[in-house]
């Protein structure tokens, strides 16, 4: 896994980090999922101003399993 991009803005008296991370195509997609929770949470944690918004991006195999679960309507 890694962070290929890291943007901030602010509103008002709220910090926004955007993140886009990659995660290895072995990873599950509830692994992904966990890891951009795990991030999310452990930025709000630390920094109480700031509101973390993630986004993940899954190499191929896991991303094709995402869209499935989508079109299967289990998500």
């Amino acid at each position: 896994m890694h962070i290929d991009v890291l943007q901030t803005r602010q509103f008002g008296n709220k910090i926004y980090v955007d993140t886009e991370i990659s995660v290895h195509k072995y990873f599950s997609l509830e692994q992904g999922h966990n890891i951009a929770e795990a991030v999310h949470a452990e930025l709000e944690r630390t920094f109480p101003e700031i509101k973390a918004v993630n986004r993940v991006y899954y190499e191929w195999p896991v991303l094709r399993e995402y869209l499935q679960a989508i079109a299967d309507g289990k998500l």
